[in-house]
């Protein structure tokens, strides 16, 4: 249970234990509407969180009571609002929240994920805007990326090969685009990405590797993910289907969808 949801859940006890005793006519629901309208919003705050948030310390550094409320808030709404999107999301998600240096340098955080139920989440606490604005501007759309992809991988045990990697990757990054508002410059693909697709169904069933998912030894980046971005996007389009209606379709079926890409 998140630290901030125990002290609520006590100072809701004690409000509460505080008018037991009392004379009749002086209990709880005969105290001014503001005392009544606190103790409620304190033990409300005791229901069971959907996501348990996990802080690290890493080299020394802790996160303040204010960046906690803040990331716990916006995890607890986002997994809910997510929830409802995609029934196949696993139930007692656990997010583990890291500082550290090791971030994309455009947003200043870094997502990650592990089945059945982990999403990781490293901030940089170095930059100018703090952890609280980055956590604003970032968390939603990350755990939105990560929770879809976890549900896929939960819904459909498909092999890590380079095609599916591929393609889970541009179904959680359309999903986080149409659903939670992510704008991100990888979010985008160049004109020679139609190209790329061939290369890509080239090595299809091969281990995923760096190279494809991250950059290839002629400087390209992201050709996998970006190669996946589109054929999602073309299958969304022929298909008339919403991203979260395919977190269940296996990838061949999305690349069938694709005219281009089932010759």
């Amino acid at each position: 249970m998140a630290i901030t949801r125990i002290v609520f859940c006590y100072v809701g006890a004690v409000a509460t234990v505080a008018c037991r005793g009392r004379p009749y006519g002086t209990h709880l629901m005969s105290l001014h509407p503001y005392t009544i309208g606190l103790v409620v919003v304190l033990w409300s705050s005791c229901a069971s969180s959907p996501v348990d948030v996990v802080f690290y310390r890493d080299n020394g550094q802790r996160f303040s009571w204010a960046e906690r409320w803040r990331i716990e808030s916006i995890a607890e709404d986002t997994v809910t609002e997510v929830a409802n999107l995609l029934p196949s999301l696993p139930e007692a998600l656990i997010l583990r929240v890291h500082q550290g240096p090791e971030v994309v340098r455009e947003t200043g955080d870094y997502g990650g994920s592990n089945v059945p139920n982990i999403v990781y989440w490293t901030v940089d606490p170095s930059r100018e805007e703090g952890i609280s604005a980055i956590a604003r501007e970032r968390l939603r759309t990350t755990l939105y990326h990560h929770l879809f992809y976890l549900a896929r991988r939960v819904a459909l045990d498909e092999p890590r090969t380079v095609l599916n990697e591929s393609v889970a990757f541009g179904l959680a990054a359309a999903f986080a685009r149409d659903f939670g508002g992510s704008d991100v410059p990888w979010n985008t693909y160049p004109p020679a990405t139609v190209d790329w697709v061939v290369e890509v169904l080239a090595v299809a069933d091969e281990p995923p590797s760096n190279d494809w998912m991250s950059r290839l030894p002629d400087g390209r980046r992201l050709v996998g993910p970006r190669v996946g971005f589109l054929l999602v996007d073309r299958a969304v389009a022929a298909s008339g289907r919403s991203v979260a209606d395919l977190v269940a379709v296996p990838t061949k079926a999305i690349v069938a969808m694709v005219p281009e890409a089932s010759r």
